[in-house]
């Protein structure tokens, strides 16, 4: 997950189409694996909002999409 966004992740987004860095798919999977430990409360935080989970892990070139990308909004098949 280093140097991103990625050259797949630039390449995709210059012809337009939806791409997420691989940052991002590490967060989905965050709350089921919190829910398989048993750590329901702290899946339900994550689930409600992960953006503090973006600001600790996200590399500065993609601080600016951190705002405003919630689960529901990125991979309905994950929740």
């Amino acid at each position: 997950m280093k140097h991103q966004p990625s050259r797949w992740v630039r390449a995709a987004r210059a012809r337009g189409l939806q791409a997420q860095p691989g940052f991002e798919m590490l967060i989905q999977q965050t709350a089921p694996y919190l829910d398989f430990f048993g750590l329901h409360p702290a899946a339900e935080l994550v689930r409600s909002d992960a953006t503090f989970l973006r600001e600790q892990i996200y590399p500065g070139t993609l601080r600016g999409e951190i705002r405003g990308r919630e689960p529901h909004q990125l991979i309905p098949a994950l929740l």
